[in-house]
């Protein structure tokens, strides 16, 4: 989470719903963002669409039935949860009955799939027509907004309602066509520029609403290229090749005397949208020429100045805009040596499977390729190569999912409370290490995650959980997570095990939706719109497989299959200490929270990567050595750490 200045905002009536709204809209746009508090792929607009598409391409015999399982799991769920249908469509809890032969209602719930599958798309066309009718959807959202927002006795329920309104909201935007960059940096102005004052009140909150008007403008595009590409752009009639200004020679780094300019006009929502569309028109004239002349000498700059056409055909100002940022070239938190431990270490010392070595290639690839249905297909490549065999009587597409979901829940609850706490000691005024060595522990050797989950879950810790919570005035969006990990999630194991399986169920409909538009980009060349969305899950879901692969290569094990199995294994034996009956006999016995049980209900005796922790001791401990003695700079201790 960033930490922005808000010496710029009047601190009336709603200031913290407001923050808490400002700070989600910036968090779920920024590409970087932890994967976990990244915005859903769909709300229940746009989850119609996907119910409406896969039941087309299955009655075409396109997919197979089963790729409407998990969609009718998700449409249940939200039928029954989402504010906007219980609160305007279904407020009986009858949207999901139908007549049958006999004239009698029945719940569509306790129908087999084909049933589903023929009376599912009609409920959602139903669903999505009411929300487009006068754009109710998002009305409704900006007035869940402000009503939570604007509230005059402002509590925990007030700040979850406002953080899911706004992460449908830019779900909604995203899938109706704005880019996420647009998103961004409108949030950023609207809210963090410090030249413009930020008053709390309704009509700032109406006032960013409408920043987005879902009308489409006319653009002209400008890009740099050079003397070979011209010959090909020239022969183009919709496209302005010219000479260029001593400006685009600069802002182009046009050097040789031959370079130019192409322009073309395109429509789109917004500007950044322009531009992708914009460079997707002139990529595809340059593939076209490389299907005869494979041909790589051919230069077009990674920038355009985008200018919007007026209405009497004049340009405003342009922008100059550069192609965003790749997801797939975001840093994670290791560092050059991490990555020379793993070369050394698993080439030197450690013969992986050939999968693993074509998994490294195909993430490469992806990692190199801007284009996102690329980017998609090499990383699911991935998955399958490494997630090589499947179980008895089950496809193969189960077996992944399966699989994938014990991987992910294995490092999930971990991985967010080391999230939390990177975000609260970047944003908060007091020093937090200190806070959380306060309580005395019974285990010296806990890690700083460790220690933090134990002050969210023991009551006897509230008061230095207050302490880190006064720290955070200006960061609500952070007192919102703690309080949510205190009060709702570490409660007892029951509560934890809700927390899991829901996230176990996500992942399942995550992945079953990345397979269905993988199967779309490679039989039809189609995808949903939510596709560079999935993309950046895709991303994580392949990182975490990877690393977890090569923490049990540390350990001796490599056969994948005995890997799977051990994982498979320690998650229902976490899920019976959670009290789970596994033989579905019986409830769950609700376990209560206590300083000797803690750590193994929260993570079940993880503690993080031990190969990435005991790097970074090493890395520190060098750290340490370094500023005690004069080592020359460019002396190399990689070997030390080694």
């Amino acid at each position: 989470m960033k930490n922005r200045q808000i010496a710029h905002w009047s601190r009336d009536k709603g200031f913290e719903g407001l923050l808490l709204f400002a700070q989600a809209l910036e968090e779920g746009t920024f590409h970087y963002s932890y994967e976990s508090y990244k915005i859903p792929a769909l709300n229940c607009h746009y989850l119609c669409y996907d119910i409406m598409r896969t039941a087309n391409d299955i009655n075409k015999k396109m997919l197979m039935d089963g790729n409407f399982v998990p969609l009718a799991e998700e449409f249940e769920q939200m039928i029954s949860e989402d504010l906007f249908i219980k609160s305007n469509i279904d407020s009986a809890g009858t949207l999901l009955y139908t007549r049958d032969r006999n004239a009698k209602y029945h719940n569509l719930l306790n129908d087999d799939l084909k049933s589903k599958i023929k009376h599912y798309p009609e409920i959602a066309s139903f669903v999505k027509d009411i929300c487009e009718a006068n754009n109710f959807y998002l009305s409704e959202l900006l007035n869940v907004v402000l009503d939570n927002i604007f509230t005059d006795n402002y509590s925990y329920k007030n700040g979850d309602a406002v953080y899911r309104a706004s992460r449908m909201f830019i779900t909604d935007l995203v899938n109706s066509g704005y880019s996420k960059e647009y998103i961004y940096f409108t949030v950023l102005d609207f809210f963090f520029n410090p030249l413009k004052p930020v008053e709390c009140s309704p009509e700032t909150v109406t006032a960013l609403f409408n920043c987005f008007t879902f009308e489409e403008y006319g653009y002209r595009a400008t890009f740099g290229i050079n003397k070979k590409a011209r010959h090909i752009f020239s022969k183009i009639e919709y496209l302005t090749v010219r000479e260029p200004t001593k400006r685009e020679q600069q802002q182009f780094n046009l050097y040789k005397r031959d370079d130019c300019v192409v322009s073309l006009n395109v429509k789109a929502i917004d500007v950044y949208s322009a531009f992708e569309s914009a460079i997707g028109y002139i990529n595809t004239i340059l593939a076209l020429h490389k299907i005869s002349q494979h041909d790589t000498k051919l230069f077009i700059s990674s920038k355009a100045v985008l200018e919007k056409i007026c209405d009497d055909d004049t340009y405003e100002k342009g922008i100059l805009i550069q192609s965003p940022p790749n997801p797939m070239k975001k840093k994670g938190n290791s560092s050059d040596i991490h990555a020379i431990f793993y070369d050394i270490s698993l080439l030197n010392e450690i013969d992986p499977p050939v999968s693993f070595f074509r998994a490294i290639a195909l993430h490469s690839g992806a990692t190199e390729t801007r284009n996102i249905s690329n980017q998609l297909l090499n990383l699911w490549t991935i998955i399958e190569t490494l997630i090589d065999a499947k179980r008895d009587n089950e496809d193969k597409i189960n077996t992944i999912c399966a699989t994938l979901c014990a991987v992910l829940n294995r490092v999930y609850l971990y991985s967010n409370i080391n999230q939390l706490l990177c975000d609260v000691k970047a944003c908060a005024s007091c020093d937090i290490e200190e806070i959380i060595n306060k309580p005395s522990y019974n285990n010296e050797d806990m890690d700083s995650v460790e220690k933090f989950a134990l002050l969210l879950s023991l009551k006897d810790n509230s008061q230095y959980l207050t302490e880190i919570m006064n720290s955070l005035i200006d960061f609500p969006l952070l007192q919102y997570r703690i309080n949510y990990f205190s009060n709702y999630v570490f409660v007892d194991s029951k509560s934890i095990y809700e927390y899991l399986h829901r996230h176990e169920k996500r992942i399942r409909w995550q992945i079953m939706r990345i397979y269905r538009n993988r199967n779309m980009i490679v039989h039809s060349g189609a995808s949903m719109p939510y596709r560079n969305m999935i993309v950046e899950n895709l991303h994580f879901y392949v990182d975490v497989l990877l690393d977890t692969l090569i923490e049990y290569y540390h350990l001796g094990l490599l056969s994948h299959s005995s890997i799977y199995e051990s994982i498979s294994n320690q998650q229902i034996t976490y899920y019976v200490s959670l009290g789970i009956p596994i033989d579905n006999k019986g409830k769950q016995t609700a376990i209560p929270i206590n300083k000797d049980n803690a750590l193994q209900l929260i993570f079940n005796g993880y503690s993080g990567n031990p190969i990435k922790k005991a790097l970074d001791s090493a890395i520190n401990r060098n750290r340490v050595n370094h500023s005690m003695t004069s080592i020359p700079e460019k002396t190399d201790t990689s070997s030390e750490l080694l």
